[in-house]
């Protein structure tokens, strides 16, 4: 099970912090007097993370909020003081439940039913589009159009320029595995435009039915999965390295 161990390393900072470190210690009170502020701040995470995770949280955050209390005991205060001093060194309880939903969010990686459903729907997308443009570049070649860079530029685009595009928005936009959901979103799109060519009936005058579907699986398919495996990685680290850069 995958969870924070240490507050100050692993999860969103405190907001301030009292000035005297003491050992960590158990207070009689703590369930009783963090439950409100335990509640708020495990209530949005709960919807998310598994119930032990959840759990540990819980347990970590009462830990730190009691050892918080008595520190600022010894610096004088009463304990109801205490106790509203150790909340209130954490910050708001439902902006620290936020800060802890979007940790567990960007640390769990999405199913791959998931990351294909995205992959799918960009890449379906990126075929109507690049269809119509072919279509354009044919009508142009047909009819003998001067506009030559235009209807080259057309197809260079949609044959070659629609699936990176296309892979580059699942790694940005998918947790899961970006390249094989890719991959196979490619695939169900070539079968599915490869099938179409067939039940449609009529002869094709520009040669685009078995045409478009060739060129999702020799272009489309390495093209778009390494556009979005790369684009994934390179969001990884990314994040990574802002963490690293923001202490986290």
């Amino acid at each position: 099970m995958a969870g924070p161990l240490n507050l100050s390393d692993h999860g969103p900072e405190p907001e301030h912090s009292p000035s005297v470190q003491t050992p960590p210690v158990e207070l009689p009170r703590e369930e009783l007097a963090f439950s409100p502020y335990l509640d708020t701040v495990c209530a949005r995470v709960s919807t998310h993370a598994p119930e032990a995770w959840v759990a540990d949280l819980r347990a970590e955050l009462g830990c730190h909020l009691a050892c918080t209390a008595n520190a600022y005991e010894e610096l004088g205060e009463t304990p109801e003081q205490a106790i509203t001093s150790a909340c209130r060194s954490l910050g708001d309880p439902s902006k620290l439940g936020q800060r802890w939903e979007r940790y567990w969010l960007s640390r769990r990686t999405e199913p791959f039913r998931k990351t294909f459903q995205l992959a799918f729907a960009r890449f379906l997308g990126a075929a109507v589009i690049s269809l119509v443009m072919l279509l354009t570049a044919a009508r142009l070649s047909v009819s003998g159009s001067a506009f030559v860079p235009l209807r080259d530029l057309l197809t260079v685009t949609s044959v070659l320029g629609a699936p990176i595009l296309a892979g580059i928005a699942v790694g940005i936009q998918s947790r899961g595995r970006r390249a094989l959901g890719a991959a196979a979103a490619v695939m169900v799109v070539a079968a599915v435009t490869a099938l179409i060519a067939t039940l449609v009936p009529g002869d094709d005058p520009v040669g685009l039915q078995p045409f478009f579907w060739q060129v999702e699986l020799l272009y489309w398919l390495p093209l778009g999965s390494a556009a979005a495996g790369i684009t994934g990685v390179a969001r990884t680290l990314w994040k990574r390295c802002r963490r690293l850069q923001s202490g986290a």
